[in-house]
């Protein structure tokens, strides 16, 4: 199972970014388990939670969800739109090492989703998947 935190969600409605929590609703939670390739590793040094080495702790999901979602009225309801041309899916997940006593049953945390460009010799893999992790650990046959 995987989670996100509750103040993450709440500074996202903050920022105004509720198309960001429509695709949550509407790509990711529904989406994660039909990821197509999970790599490992990104190439390029991230400090995040208290780790200088966050970069190596990342694991990034990637497949080519059927729709899109936005919300422009917070006050309306999410609109589901065709997914983005010549694009795939991918959510950045930490797993879950420092609150594994609080919460044993999540295997990692949600940390950030978004459309990036295809890889045209990977189907469902990000561009440049290769230049951008450090590995590929698994991918859906």
């Amino acid at each position: 199972m995987f989670g996100i935190f509750q103040d993450d969600l709440r500074k996202r409605y903050d920022r105004g970014q509720n198309s960001a929590l429509a695709q949550l609703d509407g790509i990711v939670v529904p989406g994660l388990i039909l990821a197509r390739h999970i790599f490992r590793g990104l190439k390029r040094p991230l400090y995040d939670d208290g780790s200088m080495e966050a970069d190596t702790q990342k694991l990034v999901h990637s497949w080519r969800p059927n729709y899109d979602f936005d919300w422009l009225d917070p006050f309306g309801r999410p609109r589901k739109l065709a997914p983005v041309k010549n694009c795939v899916f991918v959510v950045l997940i930490t797993k879950n090492e420092r609150h594994l006593d609080k919460y044993p049953e999540v295997f990692g945390w949600i940390d950030r989703w978004n459309w990036v460009y295809e890889d045209l010799n990977l189907p469902e893999a990000p561009l440049n998947w290769s230049s951008r992790y450090e590995e590929k650990i698994f991918t859906r046959v």
